[in-house]
């Protein structure tokens, strides 16, 4: 099956809409087998999206409005993130990592206390 430009953007903009006002959560440990199920760990850090979380889709992407940014919680070395709605439902999950994961950052080492800023975020189909 192959989708058309405008189905990606319309899945995209729907994607991007759950996200107002909701979270992006970092953990360690396992990812769970599916976004359904719930996490086995307390996040290392947590942010949170401002209203509206994501400009208008373009090619197939979607990139936050702002940069994000939270005091991280626990020290730990992350390897999944969870995205979710204001309510807490989870919206989708990926991988942390400092290369070919759903999430690149430069460092996936947390310290407690220490302040984490994520520049953008980007969700493509």
């Amino acid at each position: 099956m192959r989708l058309s430009q405008i189905t990606n953007d319309v899945m995209l903009y729907s994607i991007g809409e759950l996200c107002n006002g909701g979270y992006l959560r970092i953990y360690g440990g396992n990812m769970p087998k599916s976004a359904e199920k719930k996490a086995e760990n307390q996040s290392i850090v947590e942010l949170r999206f401002p209203t509206p979380a994501f400009r208008s889709p373009d090619r197939g992407v979607i990139t936050s409005t702002s940069s994000l940014d939270a005091i991280i919680s626990s020290t730990g070395k992350a390897t999944w993130f969870r995205v979710s709605n204001s309510l807490g439902q989870a919206i989708l999950d990926g991988t942390v990592g400092t290369a070919g994961a759903d999430l690149n950052l430069t460092s996936i080492d947390f310290e407690l206390g220490a302040k984490f800023t994520l520049d953008s975020f980007t969700i493509a189909i």
